[in-house]
């Protein structure tokens, strides 16, 4: 389990979650990357996670909080949407989508990778 830490009007919030979900979550944002090779990686590894909380995993396919990751956000803000998942949303539907061959074939094969686990 790791903690993350939110800081909002002079307070903090505190949630734990297992390490490899926040990995993943760290990784679902390399799928939006505007490096052609991080979007690859970045999909290549999340097949590679196979032990991925629901939660997290259906996330990733949940096309309507693409729209979230447009609002302005401070740092801190964006760090804990970072690991709260919102990060998550559509990762898979941006990898399927995106304009290079290399990256839709990496996301097909981590849907499949973790779809058989």
């Amino acid at each position: 389990m790791v903690e993350v830490h939110n800081e909002r009007n002079d307070s903090v919030c505190e949630e734990s979650i297992r390490l490899v979900d926040s990995a993943f979550s760290k990784i679902c944002g390399g799928v939006g990357d505007l490096s052609m090779r991080v979007r690859t990686l970045s999909a290549q590894l999340l097949g590679s996670m196979l032990l991925v909380g629901d939660k997290f995993l259906q996330q990733t396919l949940d096309k309507k909080l693409i729209s979230n990751l447009r609002k302005k956000r401070s740092a801190h803000e964006r760090a804990w949407v970072n690991v709260t998942s919102a990060e998550l949303g559509g990762a898979f539907v941006h990898g399927l989508e995106d304009e290079f061959l290399e990256v839709r074939s990496a996301t097909l094969d981590a849907m499949c990778s973790l779809s058989l686990k």
